[in-house]
């Protein structure tokens, strides 16, 4: 959950990092959203699809959004994978407004 103030827009950037038992299944790779206080675009961000991805490598997504109003912003973090074992790691998030 993300705090947020009316009407400014808010910036969220976390690095995220997945293993490659997680392609295994042939899964879609990670993603984020950003939703909550009216948020509905540009609020989406993927991380690269396995076929071109080097397992172990942190990659920085963003999302982003202006709240409608003051309250809390909720970030998810979606993985795919149906491989006993898979595992994502998410870090560092950042958040400006």
């Amino acid at each position: 959950n993300i705090a947020v103030n009316a009407g400014s827009a808010v910036t969220v950037n976390p690095r995220l990092m997945y293993e490659s038992d997680y392609d295994a299944s042939g899964a879609n790779p990670p993603q984020i959203t950003l939703s909550g206080l009216g948020i509905t675009t540009n609020n989406t961000d993927t991380m690269t699809a396995p076929a071109s991805y080097t397992p172990g490598a942190w990659e920085q997504l963003s999302v982003s959004g202006t709240p409608n109003a003051i309250g809390v912003l909720t970030l998810k973090v979606e993985t795919f994978s149906t491989t006993a074992g898979a595992a994502t790691w998410v870090d560092d998030i950042t958040v400006s407004q």
